[in-house]
């Protein structure tokens, strides 16, 4: 569903689709290639699905975000797509960052990792506030091993406060947010899957 407090809206891939035949359309923007650092690798190698390490959403955001600042391109992402994680993620992987007919994507030498959509239009910054104070139906130990993938340093939420029809509200760690800030946002993302499971 969409979560109105962090404004992303995942959109899930029909396994009939042939992802990689996008990389054959033309460029809008010039290609940008670049190589992780050692913290981006930690959190990569710490963040898995199935055994299968995965770009945190929230990190590929802020790729795309900060190279289409330079290329003054957007405003806002939405849609945006996991396709496939990363074989074996190492410092020799290097990933791909280009912009095809308003469509991001995040790529390496043969796997699209996520796509995204680039909004032209500022979206509307409104103050958060909670209609109502449902409690939670779970506590957090149960969030993260019944509905959560998430393990180690991205298990950034300490406490589950309060819901309603269309927003939530918890209390993350501030030792994991403020020494990795893509944690931080990662966590807002979990608590939307959350969200997601009560409404």
């Amino acid at each position: 569903k969409p979560c109105q407090a962090t404004q992303v809206i995942v959109t899930p891939v029909s396994p009939d689709n042939n992802d990689n035949d996008l990389l054959s359309l033309p460029d809008t923007h010039p290609q940008h290639s670049f190589s992780l650092t050692t913290e981006e690798l930690q959190l990569i190698q710490n963040h898995q699905i199935n055994n299968e390490a995965i770009v945190p959403m929230t990190m590929a955001a802020g790729w795309i975000y900060t190279l289409a600042k330079q290329l003054n391109a957007i405003t806002g992402l939405s849609q945006i797509k996991l396709l496939h994680g990363i074989q074996n993620p190492s410092p020799q992987t290097t990933l791909n960052l280009k912009c095809q007919q308003d469509q991001w994507q995040l790529f390496s030498a043969d796997q699209l990792h996520y796509q995204a959509l680039q909004l032209i239009t500022p979206m509307a910054q409104t103050p958060i506030t909670l209609n109502s104070n449902t409690p939670w139906h779970i506590n957090v130990q149960q969030a993260y091993s019944e509905v959560l993938f998430h393990q180690g340093v991205f298990q950034v939420i300490q406490a589950l406060v309060a819901f309603d029809q269309d927003k939530a509200s918890a209390k993350f760690s501030h030792t994991q947010t403020d020494q990795f800030p893509v944690i931080a946002l990662d966590g807002i993302l979990q608590l939307a899957i959350l969200w997601s499971h009560q409404t």
